[in-house]
């Protein structure tokens, strides 16, 4: 929320009533890109984690990943290039990209995947390719006469089978049907094994007290090392939405926050987790999701030279760009009836040095802030 209650004071030469409402990610920064395996197989790094999506000017997304860049530069302590080559890495690569995505249309057929990455991207792609089910499935579940069980852990609750019978009706009754019908397989597929109920603990946490719930099904035939694992979290309030107004979306378009962020995520990424979907309980909506073996992030650890750093730069640029571009017309004309990658090329045609020149006076002067309140 400071980050937005900040942003106000910051006004930019690139937003107009279109670029203004494009599907942003809201909580863009280094550790929300990483590695996934699409619905149709392929092992992508794309931008993750949709909970703060919601529309918004386009430039929050890349001001905000522009100012985690510098944070990375100061706390890894890269100085042999300036702070400004960095951002411009990033921004570069974003402008570059959106113009072509406008002059092509090529955004939906855009992915970056091993053959294409370099340096500690390729090296992530190359540990989530390496990863599978199987021992993915045996660090969290056992077998019990041939059927996994989720392992006991210290946060799981006891439930009764009053309790059990209920969720099981809320997952088949509210979840299932809320999984588009394009990515929706047959009623076997989602045979429930096992379901995990967990109470949130931690003081400062907003789920602290909740109850949340895994579930593990059938997957695509009897054998347990093809077992899922759907992970669900009570979604909320998006930290972005009260700095938009007016609200940005139809009257009953969003019917709850859940809904958004399923709907966020699904226009944002072109081949979406097929699990994605939502229900209610105890008066909360949550949103579930594939917990999937093959999601890998960049261990910024292992990131000791500017080299290294400014391999990664040019595809968070490249996957923020596509990002923006498809969650248009392409997604829902009805929610956006424009090419959003057409009108934000429009406001940058011509004016490269200006807009590489924005974002890195505003994230040096805002890292500068962030310090400054730490």
């Amino acid at each position: 929320h400071l980050f937005y209650a900040d942003m106000k004071g910051y006004q930019s030469e690139f937003v107009n009533e279109k670029t203004g409402k494009v599907w942003i990610q809201g909580d863009l920064h280094i550790e929300n890109f990483g590695t996934y395996k699409d619905s149709k197989g392929h092992i992508v790094y794309d931008v993750n984690d949709y909970d703060e999506c919601y529309l918004a000017p386009f430039v929050w997304d890349v001001w905000r990943a522009a100012v985690s860049i510098i944070l990375i530069v100061r706390q890894q302590q890269l100085k042999d290039i300036s702070e400004k080559d960095f951002v411009i890495e990033y921004s570069g690569a974003f402008y570059e990209k959106i113009m072509q995505f406008a002059e092509d249309k090529s955004e939906r057929d855009f992915r970056i995947e091993l053959e294409y990455s370099q340096g500690e991207v390729k090296r992530t792609l190359e540990k989530a390719q390496a990863a599978t089910r199987r021992n993915f499935l045996d660090q969290l579940t056992e077998l019990y006469r041939g059927i996994r069980r989720f392992k006991v852990n210290e946060m799981q609750m006891p439930h009764s089978s009053e309790l059990r019978n209920h969720i099981v009706s809320i997952f088949y009754e509210q979840y299932i049907p809320s999984i588009p019908l394009s990515k929706r397989h047959t009623p076997d597929y989602y045979a429930i094994e096992d379901i995990e109920m967990i109470e949130v603990k931690g003081a400062g946490i907003g789920s602290a007290g909740q109850r949340m719930f895994s579930f593990l099904i059938r997957g695509e035939s009897d054998s347990p090392d093809d077992d899922i694992i759907i992970a669900t979290k009570i979604a909320r309030p998006s930290v972005v939405m009260p700095y938009v107004k007016p609200n940005p979306f139809p009257n009953g378009y969003v019917k709850n926050h859940a809904m958004r962020c399923v709907i966020g995520q699904l226009a944002m990424q072109v081949n979406a987790d097929p699990f994605l979907g939502y229900y209610e309980y105890e008066n909360n909506h949550f949103y579930a999701c594939e917990l999937s073996p093959y999601e890998k992030s960049i261990n910024l650890k292992e990131i000791s030279s500017p080299k290294e750093f400014l391999s990664v730069l040019p595809q968070m640029g490249q996957a923020t760009a596509k990002i923006h571009a498809i969650s248009d017309r392409d997604a829902d004309a009805s929610l956006i009836p424009y090419s959003a990658d057409r009108e934000i090329a429009d406001v940058l045609a011509g004016k490269e040095e200006r807009f590489l020149s924005e974002v890195c006076n505003f994230a040096i002067a805002y890292a500068d802030i962030v310090e400054s309140d730490y």
